[in-house]
């Protein structure tokens, strides 16, 4: 398995980074990264959205595997083993808080399946995409 980990600080609430996090309508007004998603963060609610990764545009489908308010929100694909073995994705985002008002939040995804690992230096690229969007989380809820 390969993953790209990323994290930040921020200095806003539990509940406020969580907000903006699974308001999911409002991702184009400021996420430079998943720059459209469809469906809600409900456990076991399918999510359609488009990626932007390094100039390029991404369409995907995942099922949310936790949901646990202002804690983690987690999403994969596909559910199919023998897909599954060829190229499987899941991310997350897992909201720490350190104390009231501040918090690390964490965002990354776990890559598994032959694919995965055959391009795996093309995918650990998108680490950028991934701290552009902490980066936009962070000035969204710290300026609100």
């Amino acid at each position: 398995m390969r993953e790209i980990r990323t994290d930040i600080l921020i200095h806003a609430s539990k509940e406020a980074i969580w907000s903006a996090l699974v308001d999911f309508e409002h991702y184009p007004a400021w996420n430079p990264f998943i720059t459209r998603i469809r469906g809600t963060a409900v456990l076991g609610d399918t999510v359609r959205f488009h990626a932007q990764v390094n100039g390029r545009l991404f369409k995907f489908a995942a099922k949310i595997r936790q949901c646990d308010a202002a804690k983690n929100l987690t999403w994969g694909a596909p559910d199919n083993p023998v897909l599954a073995a060829l190229f499987a994705g899941e991310h997350y985002f897992t909201i720490e808080e350190l104390s009231p008002g501040q918090c690390r939040f964490i965002h990354g995804e776990r890559f598994s399946g032959v694919v995965a690992h055959a391009m795996w230096s093309q995918i650990r690229r998108a680490k950028r995409a991934y701290t552009a969007m902490n980066e936009a989380l962070k000035q969204r809820v710290e300026c609100h």
